[in-house]
This record gives C-alpha cells, sequence and structure tokens, in this order.
C-alpha cells in the first residue's frame, strides 16, 4: 500500500510538470477564455480523464465562467495539493497576459501626455503578482474567536477512563460522531470554546479523563466579488480569509474601480466599508472583516482622481475622498523629496470640463487650496544652479566648484603648482613600483612533462625548472627570459633567474609620468548677467604661476569657469612640448632624452656620450611613430589596390576560359593566402639616413630635427651578410671585404628553379635598396653587379612569376612589401 501510494504520488508530480509546461504554452499562444481553462484540453478524452483522475479532479471538462474546485471528495491531500499548484499557475498565467494588454484610462494618457512619461494608479501594483488564487490558508492560526461550521475538521485525543485519538468532520448539521460518545453538536461554537465544549459532552459518560482539541482541515467557502473588480467572479476560499486575503485573489480593483470605498455585504446589509488606503498608507487593516460563505464584495467604480508628479517620493495618481486640500495629497504622495523646490507648485486644472488652466500655489497655502477631480499636480525641482561660486576644470589635481568672495583671483583658485599635477600623473607614478615586485617567486608546476624547446622564449610570469619543465610563478612586471637549449633558465650565482624589463616599458612610463600642463594658454568663461552672453578671457598660465605676473592674474566673478589645458587639449609649438626620444646601443650613455627646441640626431647622440669603438654607424636605425603610421597606411592601401586587381584579372580569366575553373580557382586561392600574409605585414617607421659606408663619427649623421617618441639604435658591427629568398642554403654567410652580391649568392647554393635572378636586389643596413634591374644607382655609385657589400646587407632573390602585366604588378607589389619585411628582419639581426 505505502509503495502504491508512494508511485501514486510520483506520478502526480511529473504530470504536474508536464502540465505547467502545457499550460504556459496554451496561455501564451491561444489564451484563455472564462475564467478557468481545462488543464488537458490538447490531450485525447483518455489520457486526459488519466491526468484529471491522478490530480484529483472531475473527469470532465470545468464548466466557463467559474473557478475550478476539488471535485472529488476522496482526493488525497497531495493530489488536491498540485491541482491547487497547477489551477493557481493556469490562474496567474492568465492575469499577467490580460494586464500586459491593458490600456491605459483616459486620463492615464492624458496624464502622460502633459507630464512626458505614463503615472501609475496609485494602489494597483500591490496586485499585480497575487498569490495564487487556490491556495488555502492551511498553516496559519486559527484564532479564538473562529465560529466552527460544516465541513471543519477536529482533531481529538483523549486518554484516561477512556482512550480515544480521532479525525472527525463537522457534518451539514452542525455535528461530529465519537465512537462510545455519540453525536455531538458544535455548530456556532467558537474555536475558544471547543476544548470545554467536549469535555462537557464526553463527562456526561466517563470521568477521570483528558483531552486535548485542535482544528484540522479548515472548511472552504464561497464569495462573490463583483462590480469594478480587476476579475469579478465566484471564489473559493478559506474560511480564514478576511476581505483583504479576497481582493488579492479577484486581482484588487480594476483602473476604473474605487480603491477606498470596498463594499462588504452580507445578505442585505453592509458589513463594512473598507478604504484601502488606511491599509497602503497607514498600515490600518482594523475595518478589515472575516468572510462567511456568501458574502458579496462591492467595488464601485472609482471617485474622483488627481495626479501628482515631479518632486514627489512617490508620484502617481490618487484617488480622493470627500474634500481633500492640496497638503493632504502631497501628503498621501509621500512629501516632497530632497530636491524639491520650496517656492511654488503648479496645478493644471479642467474647468467646466471645457477649457484647462494653470494655477501656482504657494506651499504654504497648500492647506487652505482644495483640489478636485482632473487635476494635475506638479512639483518642481530646485534649480541646479550655484550662488557665489566659481569652477575649476581641466588639467588640474581637484576639479570641482569653491566658494567665490569679493577681490578673488587665479592665484587664489590655484594656490601652488601642484595643484596642476592631475590625478592620473599620481596614479601613473603610484603604478610604477609595487610591493610584489620585492617578493621571491614562488613556482607552481602547470602541464606535467612539457618541456622548452631550444631558442623558445619564456613569456612573462613563467619560469623553467631544471629538467626543462616549465611552471608558473608570480606575475611580475617586465620579466622576460629567453630559454637555454638546455631547457633551463640562465642563472645567476646558482640563485634566481634575471630579471629584465620589457624594451619599451621604461620609456612609456618616463613619459606617462611627465607632466603636460600648457603654460601658455588658460581661459576664464563668463556669462554676462545682462545678455546672457558668453566671453572668453584667455590669461597666460606660465606668467600667472611661475612669473608671478599680476596683469596675467586675472580677478574672479561669481559664476566663472576656469579651464586648464594640457599639450593635449591644445596643440603647442613643439619647441614647447615635452617630448623624448630614446638612444640605445653602441653610445656611452644610453638612455631617454628630453628633447630641447635646438637638439637634433648629431646633438643627442653627442648628449648620450658620444659612439663607442664599436658603433656601426652604417647601420644606425632611427624609427618614428609618424613615419610607421604613414607607412602602414600605403602599405594597406597597397593591399587594398593589388586584392581588387587580382579579383578583376581571376574574374576575366574565368569568363574568357570557363574550361579551366578548376584551375582558375586554385590559382585564386593561392594569390588569396599571398595577399592575407601581404596584410599581416607590420611598418616599422624606419627613417634611411643615407649614411656612407665609411661613416664613423657622429659628424656624418645628418642634422635632422627630432620628434617625441623617436627611437635611436646604433648596433654593434655584424660579421655576417644575410642571403634570403629563392636560394638553395637561406642564411647569414661571414662577411668578406669587397665581395659582391654574386659571391654570396654562390654561397648560398644559387637560386632554385623557381628563383627570379634578373629582380634580385639588396637591403643595405642603412635601409636603402639596390636592385638588380634598376642599373646604376645615385647612392650606391655603382651597378648591382658591382657592389660592394657591407656588414648587415641583405641579399634577396625573389620567386620567378608567370609572365604577363598581372604577375608583373604582383612581383613589384610583394617586393615593396618584402622589403618592409625584410628590413624588419635585418634589423633584428644587425641589432644583436
Amino acid at each position: 500500500m505505502k509503495m502504491a501510494k508512494f508511485s501514486k504520488i510520483a506520478l502526480s508530480i511529473f504530470l504536474l510538470i508536464s502540465l505547467m509546461g502545457m499550460a504556459i504554452a496554451q496561455t501564451e499562444q491561444s489564451g484563455m477564455t472564462g475564467t478557468q481553462q481545462d488543464p488537458c484540453a490538447n490531450l485525447s478524452p483518455s489520457d486526459c480523464q488519466k491526468v484529471r483522475a491522478a490530480l484529483g479532479m472531475n473527469t470532465a471538462a470545468p464548466g466557463q465562467g467559474q473557478q475550478e474546485t476539488l471535485a472529488q471528495p476522496g482526493a488525497s491531500p497531495e493530489a488536491a495539493n498540485l491541482q491547487t499548484q497547477y489551477l493557481g499557475l493556469q490562474e496567474q498565467m492568465r492575469r499577467m497576459r490580460i494586464r500586459k494588454e491593458q490600456r491605459p484610462t483616459e486620463f492615464e494618457q492624458m496624464v502622460a501626455d502633459s507630464v512626458g512619461r505614463r503615472i501609475p494608479i496609485y494602489g494597483q501594483s500591490l496586485f499585480y503578482n497575487p498569490p495564487s488564487t487556490f491556495a488555502p490558508v492551511d498553516h496559519a492560526p486559527v484564532p479564538a474567536d473562529y465560529v466552527l461550521g460544516p465541513g471543519d475538521e477536529v482533531l481529538i485525543r483523549v486518554w484516561g477512563q477512556i482512550n480515544l485519538n480521532a479525525r472527525v468532520t463537522v457534518d451539514r448539521n452542525g455535528d461530529i460522531y465519537l465512537p462510545k460518545v455519540g453525536a455531538i453538536s458544535l455548530a456556532g461554537v467558537r474555536y475558544a470554546q471547543l476544548q470545554d465544549k467536549l469535555k462537557t459532552e464526553i463527562g456526561r459518560i466517563y470521568k477521570n479523563f483528558d483531552l486535548t482539541a485542535s482544528m484540522g482541515q479548515l472548511r472552504t467557502i464561497e464569495v462573490f466579488v463583483v462590480g469594478y473588480a480587476e476579475f469579478p467572479g465566484r471564489y473559493t476560499v478559506s474560511s480564514l480569509s478576511t476581505l483583504v486575503n479576497a481582493l488579492f485573489a479577484s486581482g484588487g480593483p480594476s483602473p476604473e474601480g474605487s480603491l477606498r470605498d470596498i463594499q462588504l455585504k452580507r445578505g442585505s446589509k453592509v458589513v463594512t466599508d473598507f478604504d484601502l488606503y488606511d491599509l497602503l498608507l497607514r498600515g490600518d487593516k482594523s475595518k478589515d472583516a472575516t468572510l462567511q460563505s456568501g458574502d458579496v464584495i462591492y467595488i464601485p467604480p472609482v471617485g474622483p482622481l488627481v495626479a501628482v508628479s515631479g518632486s514627489v517620493n512617490v508620484p502617481a495618481i490618487y484617488e480622493l475622498k470627500g474634500k481633500t486640500s492640496l497638503a493632504s495629497v502631497l501628503k498621501d504622495a509621500g512629501g516632497l523629496s530632497t530636491v524639491a523646490s520650496g517656492g511654488r507648485v503648479t496645478v493644471e486644472r479642467i474647468e467646466d470640463r471645457t477649457t484647462r488652466v494653470v494655477k501656482e500655489i504657494p506651499l504654504d497655502e497648500a492647506k487652505s487650496f482644495d483640489v478636485q477631480n482632473g487635476d494635475m499636480v506638479s512639483v518642481l525641482s530646485v534649480v541646479p544652479s550655484f550662488n557665489d561660486t566659481v569652477t575649476l576644470r581641466g588639467n588640474v589635481v581637484n576639479p570641482g566648484r569653491y566658494p567665490w568672495h569679493p577681490g578673488m583671483r587665479i592665484t587664489d583658485l590655484i594656490p601652488n603648482k601642484e595643484m596642476l599635477l592631475t590625478r592620473q600623473y599620481w596614479l601613473n607614478q603610484s603604478r610604477l613600483v609595487n610591493g610584489r615586485q620585492t617578493e621571491y617567486p614562488r613556482p607552481q608546476p602547470v602541464t606535467p612533462g612539457a618541456t622548452v624547446t631550444p631558442g623558445a622564449t619564456v613569456t612573462p610570469g613563467a619560469t623553467v625548472t631544471p629538467g626543462g619543465t616549465p611552471s608558473q610563478v608570480e606575475n611580475y612586471p617586465g620579466y622576460n627570459q629567453p630559454a637555454s637549449t638546455g631547457g633551463t633558465m640562465p642563472q645567476e650565482s646558482g640563485t634566481m633567474p634575471r630579471m629584465r624589463s620589457n624594451e619599451n616599458t621604461l620609456t612609456t612610463d618616463v613619459r606617462e609620468v611627465a607632466p603636460e600642463v600648457n603654460w601658455d594658454y588658460a581661459v576664464v568663461q563668463r556669462t554676462n548677467p545682462v545678455d546672457l552672453t558668453t566671453s572668453l578671457i584667455p590669461f597666460n598660465l606660465g606668467k600667472v604661476m611661475i612669473d608671478h605676473d599680476q596683469s596675467q592674474n586675472v580677478e574672479l566673478q561669481p559664476g566663472d569657469i576656469v579651464t586648464i589645458f594640457s599639450q593635449k587639449d591644445v596643440s603647442v609649438p613643439q619647441d614647447r612640448q615635452t617630448r623624448f626620444v630614446k638612444v640605445e646601443g653602441e653610445v656611452h650613455a644610453p638612455g631617454i632624452y628630453k628633447i630641447e627646441p635646438t637638439d637634433t640626431l648629431q646633438s643627442i647622440v653627442e648628449r648620450a656620450g658620444g659612439l663607442t669603438k664599436g658603433a656601426y654607424l652604417f647601420g644606425t636605425q632611427l624609427t618614428r611613430e609618424s613615419v610607421r603610421k604613414q607607412q602602414q597606411k600605403s602599405v594597406d592601401e597597397l593591399v587594398r589596390m593589388m586584392e581588387i586587381q587580382l579579383r578583376q584579372s581571376n574574374a576575366g580569366e574565368a569568363n574568357a576560359n570557363p574550361q579551366d575553373a578548376a584551375a582558375i580557382q586554385a590559382k585564386a586561392q593561392s594569390q588569396e593566402q599571398l595577399v592575407n600574409q601581404l596584410r599581416q605585414l607590420q611598418a616599422l617607421g624606419r627613417v634611411v639616413l643615407q649614411l656612407g659606408p665609411s661613416a664613423s663619427s657622429v659628424s656624418d649623421l645628418p642634422p635632422i630635427a627630432l620628434e617625441d617618441g623617436d627611437q635611436v639604435m646604433i648596433p654593434t658591427k655584424p660579421a655576417t651578410v644575410n642571403v634570403v629568398g629563392a636560394v638553395y642554403n637561406q642564411s647569414a654567410l661571414l662577411y668578406t671585404p669587397g665581395r659582391r652580391p654574386n659571391y654570396y649568392f654562390d654561397l648560398a647554393g644559387k637560386g632554385t628553379p623557381m628563383a627570379d635572378t634578373k629582380h634580385m636586389f639588396v637591403l643595405r643596413a642603412d635601409g636603402t635598396v639596390v636592385s638588380k634591374d634598376q642599373g646604376n644607382s645615385l647612392w650606391a655609385g655603382n651597378a648591382y653587379d658591382k657592389l660592394h657589400l657591407m656588414p648587415g646587407d641583405t641579399v634577396v632573390v625573389p620567386t620567378k612569376l608567370e609572365s604577363g602585366t598581372m604577375q608583373r604588378n604582383l612581383r613589384d607589389w610583394t617586393q615593396i612589401a618584402s622589403q618592409l619585411a625584410i628590413s624588419a628582419a635585418s634589423i633584428a639581426i644587425i641589432g644583436k
């Protein structure tokens, strides 16, 4: 029996979950008609009968226009609970759909047009998500004045001369029947009198006993909610339910119904007249009454309405009850908000149902001014203006509003130069170092069995333990070490790996913590109080703060806005900008230097201590950001044009030779791969200095002006010449003085069958290019075949392409793009 009961409960739960999903889908697709929809409308008749029987419901579909209730008195409590949950979910889905489709009333629409947004009716949101209509109040304590009636369940336990444990239900006559005792009338007995009543009746037969009595399942009662309710109808509720419970069950008053005059009628009498505002605004539930079977709750039409908007705590549409003052309405709206203006309140009123007028009511007269039906009250907020203040903004540490006083000047607002250092400046400075840089790294193993290949680079935050297994360490800024071929990190004194900062980190740090105040221009913005025009009063910030020039120390007036600019806000001449260059390599004092207005490439190298004995001046590299951007733009445009012409050429070939479609498609794919490779090329921004191979002193450098962010790299003299491209052995060959390109070409095994030897070229260490088909060069001075190579030069042997205009263009484009890529590679080689 227990297993059968458990199986029935499990089946009921499964069916409930299935039916919930079906109910939601049915509600969204077809909606619900009447008060309740059949829970298994889409099932076959036999399946529907089984499902409804498992849930303890009538096997017949419910009638329209009334609530579904438990139809089988013998249904199990589990099935009854599942049924109420299911029906409650269906009803809630139906109500949500109806509320979503609900249109605003005419007064709501008029208020929305006037205010600019929809203002809700006060109290309506309380009923938007009600609890299930069908959930009985099972666990609520039974009050002492509860009157027992037919259908109530009484739990009785007796011990002593008689032992009895009974669960009995009050019948229609108000009686219960106890074995060995007989019938006992409980009609009209209150719960507080129940135990004494039972003792008296049982005591007539037995002596020397004791008992306890409590309530079990309470009866349900039927009430009617009519009038302007959101969902009027007949409702089955617990006998403990009150007027407020029934209001929630019915969805509360509709937008056209009254919240302030709800009547509970019993027979021909009005039991109570309930004002829902008493509950919502004052928490007063004293007029709430317990319901009895057959009670009628009547909701009359809504009374006079007034809308309150603006700077109040609860903007809404409120219902009036009797004569109401403006002060009372504002009190119901939660009072004035923090930013409300303490002056006047505007009231839009419909007069004689013909015209609309606007009245201004001082707040001190709000008690004596009565509002009327259709009024729209608007409480204005304070004007966001400041009296006797001056605003400071821009490149300062504490922008904001400051109090003004007579005779106030710029130096009173900015008393010292430190106020011109922004918060970002201090944040950048604090980020330069942190405590993590002084902590001992704690290795943590990662992938077991992983090894480091020879020549690999360990990423930041990684280290390698002896034996070749990499492990993670805590993230150290700038930590980057190449792994040795033996699979372990190079050690110093047998302890920690050497720490090395990223090559660009320090340069960026120096620039970020450099103040960039525009000392030449700042401005005071002033509004003329007469005609409200704006005037700008510029002044020289440097003369005020550094030179203490009182002629530039502008006297301020209330409402002035003082703006301090940085060099990035307003571009200043280069000789006044804060500019830095990086000089490294074979100089005596490599580092980061600030550019003075008269500095050139020669002077900055001299400031860096001049050249060392190992300096290879011919390979000097000057990289510039502005040049890099222009080069990158040219490369991108070149690749774009190349892609367009390739597609046009392939389309023409496909139309002319449709029988070769497969070959043409394969060639197009190969060309597309080449275009994608060229698209990945990144320009370096190298400036060719056109130095002679014999250059050896600073005076040989061109006296060009430098820009902010320039990087000067003077390498050591390499011992190799590179040969790349379509050769049998691409390699770096030892440099031999006086040798020409063909000498190194032969040492590399000469060209492969795909080598285009007619278009070979040399990329020189100084960045210039000497091509075989360019003949005599103004810079090289000799033809390609007679050119004497220098250390760091690169011989490039391109791949042979098919004949034709398109192929020649492709070769030229590839050569140009390759020069950028090989230039980057040669710089890396020379810089080692």
